[in-house]
Order: C-alpha cells, then structure tokens, then sequence
C-alpha cells in the first residue's frame, strides 16, 4: 500500500532531522577546534607581547649605555688634548 502524503512529508521531516544533527554535531566540532586553535593563539600573542616588551627594556639600556660610553670617551679625549696642548 502506498504511504500517504503526510507520511511521506514526516519521513522525510525526520530525514531532514537527521541531517540537521550531523550538520549541528559537525558545527560544534568544529567550533570547539577554532575555540581551542584561539585559546592557543591569544596565550602566544600573549607571550611574544612580554618578550617585546623585555627587548625593548634591554634595548632603551643598551642605547644609553652606548650614549654614555661616547660621552665619555669624548670627555676623555677633550681632557687628552687639553692636557698635551
């Protein structure tokens, strides 16, 4: 006997059903991968600011350092040259 025409829309209701929860199943998955790959990426981010941060500290003592040791060096040859003329 052939199904009647609201039997057939409820089959394939239940078809689309379904097909709805593997999608939905797949989304989540997928969704919890992306969340876990942004977790992942911000403590990097995270991370690489800090070290940044510290090279850019290490690079301002460098540079006076270096300023100082100029300085320094002129201060003693302007001393030498006073000294010998």
């Amino acid at each position: 006997m052939e199904k009647g025409f609201e039997e057939k829309v409820l089959d394939k209701l239940e078809d689309l059903k379904v097909k709805v929860a593997v999608i939905e199943s797949k989304v989540n998955d997928d969704l919890q991968v992306t969340k876990t790959k942004a977790d992942d990426a911000y403590v990097i981010a995270t991370q690489n600011k800090k070290d940044l941060d510290e090279i850019k500290g290490k690079n301002v003592w460098f540079t006076r350092s270096i300023g100082v040791a100029l300085i320094s060096a002129l201060v003693n040859l302007l001393i030498s040259f006073l000294r010998f003329k």
